[in-house]
Formats: C-alpha cells, structure tokens, sequence
C-alpha cells in the first residue's frame, strides 16, 4: 500500500472521519477508537445497535493501556502471539471516558495485516476495525461491491482490490474467564503455550 494512501487515511481519521480499508479477511469500516461520533457513524452505516461491542487494532499493546487493563498474562500472550488473528477480550479501563465502546470488555489485536498496523501506528491510537456490511448480511471482498454500497457513506476508501475469501476467521478469547469466544485460525493450545513460557 502506498505511504501517500496511509497518510491521507490517517488524515480522515484524524477528523474522525470513516473510511473503508482491507483487514486481514474482508473490507473493514474503521475510524478512531477514541472518536464518539466515528463509531456513531460506522453503527449507523451498517444498521446495527449502538451498543454492540466494537474490536480495536493497536500497533502495540501501550495503545491499549487508556482503554483496558494490561495484565502479565496479556503481556505474554502479546510476546508470544502478536501480531496475530487473535483477537483478546480484556477488562475495560474507563467505562466512564469510552462509553461508546464497550461496558462489556475491550476486544483487541495487533493485526497481521499491514494496513491496519499501518493507521494505528501513523495515528499513534487505537482504530476501530469492524467488516464492512450491513448488519446480518455476509462480509464484503469485492471492492466494486464496496464503492456500490459505501462510497456515498464513508469519508475515504482505501482500496486493495478483490480480497482472498479463503482466509480463516479470527480466534477470540476472553482473558477475564481463558474462554474462547469464537474459535478461528488461532487454537486454546497455542494461547496456553504461550502463557506457559518464562519470562
């Protein structure tokens, strides 16, 4: 991806805007994790519930820190881990400062795909990353069917053309109770591993 289209996206997130960006699957809506009316905007463009829980990408674990608790335990399945399709479930920090978000836990990776590591790193904060489509309906890895559906919605789309519909769905495990919420590429043996490792 070129550096000039990173930038440009980092520049609408910087005004919490919402654009369209390839994941490590299918097209995701992203925005600013700390932006209230970002998030507003991405509920309202997919038609789903306001409250329902969002998973953020970080570029390190430090960006997490403001918005959920980092435990040991956390911290080693981030060294051993990360960056992954791995999403982790962790208790929140400030319900009170990030009430859009979730008063459920905080949902986060460090992602495999470059693009998404790319923003969070250039904005220096977490980002929203959630599949671009309307709630209920399948996820998107056709660009012509993004630009049909969102050009007139989002703020910028970042485009990567036809995306692999072969990839495997990302693992989510929640740290609060060592479940694994949805099972996908990562396993509850290489999470245990990883936390079985010194240091």
């Amino acid at each position: 991806m070129p550096d000039q289209k990173i930038k440009d996206a980092v520049d609408v997130l910087k005004k919490q805007g919402v654009i369209v960006c390839p994941s490590e699957s299918c097209y995701s809506l992203t925005c600013d994790a700390r932006s209230k009316k970002a998030i507003e905007k991405i509920h309202t463009i997919k038609k789903e519930p306001k409250n329902k829980p969002l998973t953020l990408a970080v570029s390190n674990i430090n960006q997490i820190k403001d918005f959920g608790k980092i435990t040991k335990k956390i911290k080693k399945i981030a060294e051993q881990i990360f960056p992954a399709q791995l999403n982790l479930i962790i208790k929140e920090n400030n319900p009170n400062k990030y009430p859009f978000l979730s008063k459920k836990g905080i949902s986060f990776r460090v992602p495999k795909c470059d693009v998404l590591f790319a923003l969070s790193e250039k904005l220096g904060a977490p980002i929203v990353t959630t599949s671009a489509n309307i709630h209920g309906q399948p996820p998107i890895y056709n660009i012509k069917e993004i630009r049909e559906l969102f050009e007139d919605k989002v703020d910028y789309i970042l485009p990567q053309g036809n995306l692999n519909q072969d990839v495997p769905t990302s693992t989510i495990y929640d740290t609060r109770n060592n479940k694994i919420v949805r099972q996908g590429i990562i396993n509850i043996k290489e999470i245990k591993k990883a936390l079985n490792q010194n240091g």
